[in-house]
C-alpha cells in the first residue's frame, strides 16, 4: 500500500526537492525544522512546516502521532547527524513504519570513513529498536561538483590523478526516485532495503573536460581550507565514491520511464 503521510526532517539541498517530489505524488507532507531555522522558505504551498528541537523526542513523537506519520525522512546536515538516534526513537514510539536516514551520499555500508561513522551507527541503532529503514546511496550530488573542485576560486584544485570513477546524481533525481518508490512499491520492497542510484559514473578528469579548459588545474595533496572537500576528493581518488560496484546494477530502473540527468546536463555546460 502506498504511503500517504510523510515527515521530512530538514529542508535544505536534498530536503526541499524531496518535499516537492512528495507533494507532486499527492503525499501529505510535514516538514520538521529547528527553531529559528530558515528551512522552508523555498517550499511550495501544501507543505506544513513545524519548528521542533531535534533533541525533543517526546515532542517529535507527539507530532508524528498527530499527523499519523508513516514515513520519516531525515535530511539533516552532517552537524546534526548525531540527533538521528532520537529521531528514530521518536518515530518508533509514534508507530512510524519506515525511517529513511540522512545518507544521500557515498556507500557508508562499505566505506566507514571518520566522517561517516555516525551514519553506520545509526543503521545499527534502527535495527536494534526494530524500526525498518531504507537507505539511499547516490554518490555525490552533481550540483556540488563545482564546489568540490573549487571553481569559484578561478582554478580547479585536484587531489590525485583524477582518473578514478565516482557516482554522481542530481538532487532532483534522488528526490523523485524516493517519492516514486514510497508511493508505488509495496512495503516488502522498501523495508530494510538499500537503494543505489547513479545519474552518471565519471572521473574528475571527465568533469574537468566539460569546462573546456576554462579553469587551470592545480594538483594538491589536500585542500587546506576545507576538510570536507579533502575527504570527498580523497574518497574519489581511492575509488571509494561509487554508489554501486562495477558490474552491479543500480536501482535506477525501479523508477520506470525516468531519464536521469548526467553531469554535463546537471551543470548546464
Amino acid at each position: 500500500m502506498p504511503y500517504k503521510n510523510v515527515a521530512v526532517i530538514g529542508a535544505g539541498v536534498i530536503g526541499t526537492p524531496i518535499v516537492k517530489a512528495l507533494l507532486q505524488e499527492g503525499v501529505n507532507v510535514i516538514v520538521v525544522s529547528r527553531p529559528a531555522s530558515p528551512s522552508g522558505k523555498d517550499l511550495p504551498a501544501g507543505a506544513k512546516v513545524v519548528a521542533i528541537d531535534y533533541t525533543d523526542v517526546s515532542a517529535l513523537a507527539a507530532l508524528f502521532k498527530e499527523h499519523a506519520t508513516e514515513v520519516v525522512i531525515s535530511t539533516v546536515s552532517f552537524q546534526a547527524l548525531g540527533h538521528q538516534h532520537g529521531l528514530g526513537d521518536a518515530a518508533k514510539q509514534a508507530g512510524v513504519k519506515l525511517f529513511v536516514p540522512s545518507e544521500f551520499g557515498v556507500d557508508t555500508a562499505e566505506y566507514n570513513e571518520a566522517l561517516q561513522n555516525v551514519k553506520t551507527e545509526l543503521a545499527a541503532h534502527l535495527k536494534n529498536i526494530g524500526l525498518p529503514s531504507a537507505r539511499i546511496f547516490n554518490g555525490l550530488f552533481t550540483t556540488f561538483l563545482p564546489w568540490l573542485l573549487t571553481v569559484d576560486t578561478g582554478k580547479i584544485r585536484l587531489i590525485g590523478k583524477g582518473d578514478q570513477k565516482f557516482s554522481a546524481t542530481h538532487p532532483d533525481d534522488i528526490a523523485g526516485f524516493l517519492a516514486y518508490i514510497l508511493t508505488h512499491l509495496p512495503e516488502s520492497e522498501l523495508h530494510d532495503k538499500v537503494f543505489r542510484l547513479e545519474g552518471e559514473r565519471a572521473t574528475i578528469n571527465e568533469v574537468i573536460e566539460h569546462y573546456g579548459g576554462k579553469y587551470p588545474v592545480e594538483h594538491v595533496d589536500a585542500i587546506s581550507d576545507d576538510a570536507v572537500k579533502t575527504l570527498l576528493q580523497t574518497l574519489i581518488d581511492h575509488g571509494q565514491a561509487l554508489a554501486v560496484e562495477e558490474g552491479e546494477a543500480t536501482s535506477n530502473a525501479l523508477w520506470t520511464g525516468h531519464a536521469w540527468k548526467g553531469v554535463k546536463e546537471s551543470l548546464g555546460l
